[in-house]
């Protein structure tokens, strides 16, 4: 295995679990001239279980004698902590049970001392590279699985456009703006991204509304507003098996609360509005009134402005209303999210 294989901008980690120093030192003067390798040394279990947690070492030299731990001990503590590093169990010379033990509690490989170098950088190497080819192969997967996932809830998105012709491109107009909004409250892309979806799927309740009401060409009855008013559960019924990593159901269910009571369908107050469902909330009326409806006109950015302006605070979460403004203050991120709203 040569280094070559491996992407050379990349540093690559190795933890030495070694109450030995001087040990924990020939490694660091072996290794680190022989490629991009990076020794640090932890001198008992306790320290190396500490700087192993999160995985962020590629390969992992354990000695089995340890001042607090031996290192089967701390073979079966990584595996319940979950740490998945690459280990390569040291061992002291003649203790080849001890070695075949170690690579049944999930050792990568093992050294004997004393004759460890020579095929200490082979062995490490082809861990890293393992390491490396599993990641790829991960992350290549990872991003399939998000292509694959997020043209499902495009779809599904689709099929309220279907049933409701007049909000054709709407829920990619909430999406814009929601992400938008949460890009300026400095919200972690894994939340954007379920607020991004969250906002994609905000009317999938909809579909269960007769389409006679949606299309109406005329002003609705109160009991026909009281049946759209109803799509926000009929969203949740309908996503809430769904095992999302965010609360899409939960966030769709409360989209049209407001801060004071008055929205639907369960009256909730303040904290109890979750926050995604606070930016759709935003999100919603920005593109909503960019939309001609049966029974009215489209009414325009300025419209909206003022409309959320006045309702800051009161029926809308006043930090999400401030990060919309800041996303719409200059003329490009106004072009860029809101390119479709009459001025």
């Amino acid at each position: 295995m040569k280094m070559s294989v491996l992407p050379n901008a990349q540093r690559y980690k190795i933890l030495v679990i070694d109450d030995n120093s001087d040990h924990v030192e020939l490694i660091k003067v072996y290794l680190e001239p022989a490629g991009n390798f990076e020794v640090e040394g932890a001198a008992t279990a306790a320290k190396g279980l500490e700087k192993a947690k999160g995985d962020t070492f590629d390969v992992i030299l354990l000695d089995y004698r340890l001042p607090d731990q031996d290192g089967l001990d701390v073979l079966q503590e990584m595996e319940k902590r979950g740490i998945k590093t690459p280990v390569i169990f040291v061992t002291g010379y003649g203790d080849i049970k001890i070695a075949i033990e170690a690579m049944k509690h999930g050792a990568y490989d093992y050294l004997s001392k004393p004759e460890i170098f020579s095929p200490m950088l082979p062995r490490v190497l082809q861990a890293v590279w393992e390491r490396f080819q599993l990641q790829k192969v991960a992350l290549d997967f990872e991003q399939k699985l998000n292509r694959a996932f997020f043209g499902m809830t495009e779809a599904m998105a689709a099929m309220v456009e279907v049933k409701d012709p007049y909000t054709a491109g709407h829920g990619e107009g909430v999406a814009k703006i929601a992400v938008a909004i949460a890009k300026e409250m400095n919200l972690p892309q894994r939340d954007i991204d379920g607020i991004r979806i969250s906002a994609l799927l905000h009317d999938i309740g909809k579909i269960a509304v007769p389409s006679e009401i949606l299309t109406k060409p005329t002003n609705l009855t109160d009991l026909e507003r009281a049946a759209i008013n109803q799509h926000p559960r009929y969203g949740y019924e309908i996503l809430k098996k769904i095992d999302f990593p965010w609360p899409v159901a939960e966030a769709i269910l409360q989209h049209h609360e407001r801060l004071d009571g008055s929205g639907y369908p369960q009256g909730l107050k303040g904290d109890e509005i979750i926050l995604p469902a606070r930016i759709l909330a935003v999100a919603d009326i920005a593109d909503a009134m960019s939309y001609q409806r049966p029974y009215r006109a489209a009414r325009g950015i300025k419209a909206a402005i003022e409309e959320i302006k006045k309702g800051s605070g009161t029926l809308y979460d006043s930090t999400v209303v401030d990060a919309w403004l800041r996303s719409i203050r200059t003329k490009k991120g106004a072009e860029k999210h809101h390119s479709h709203i009459p001025s």
